[in-house]
């Protein structure tokens, strides 16, 4: 009897700790979107960036939205999102379009690729057996490089799935 409520302890005190570790990492990660979202606004201010430029506000209400669902991000809902708009196309434009207006400002370009990185971090950290997994399964390199290629392609869509971001509200349908 002793032995169940000893190991009956060691659980609750496993997930009471897990939920904490999640609970300060969202909290780390939202603090940091944050940050990134005030650099983007202090840009504007100082004239650095076109304030009245659609992807200056498609950015701010992106990392805003992003900011607001952190609780749920995890790679389930990743994984349902993906495939959710693997076949929208005007998402793919709408990124392309995206990307060529980020690619004239190196200070957006900066912000654009610090939001992705923070993403990807974020779902690293939260999931990082995933990656002890498949490294103690053994898998090829081929194999391995492949499966973080395509998690990495996801993390970074974050910053157009309507899911995660205001993209239609911008983009044309």
């Amino acid at each position: 009897m002793n032995t169940l409520v000893i190991i009956c302890l060691i659980i609750i005190l496993y997930w009471r700790a897990r939920n904490l570790y999640y609970r300060r990492l969202t909290l780390e990660y939202r603090f940091k979107l944050y940050k990134l979202r005030d650099k983007l606004r202090w840009l504007a201010i100082n004239e650095k960036i076109d304030k009245n430029n659609w992807v200056f506000d498609y950015m701010d209400t992106s990392i805003s939205k992003t900011i607001s669902i952190m609780d749920n991000m995890n790679l389930v809902f990743l994984l349902v999102i993906a495939i959710k708009n693997r076949n929208r196309k005007e998402l793919v434009e709408f990124n392309k379009s995206v990307n060529v207006v980020v690619d004239k400002n190196k200070y957006l370009s900066e912000i654009f690729f610090e939001y992705g990185n923070l993403n990807i971090e974020f779902l690293m950290k939260k999931h990082y057996w995933i990656t002890l997994i498949i490294g103690s399964i053994g898998a090829s390199v081929g194999a391995f490089n492949w499966a973080k290629n395509k998690f990495e392609f996801s993390a970074l869509s974050i910053r157009v799935y309507p899911e995660t971001s205001t993209s239609n509200s911008f983009c044309m349908n």
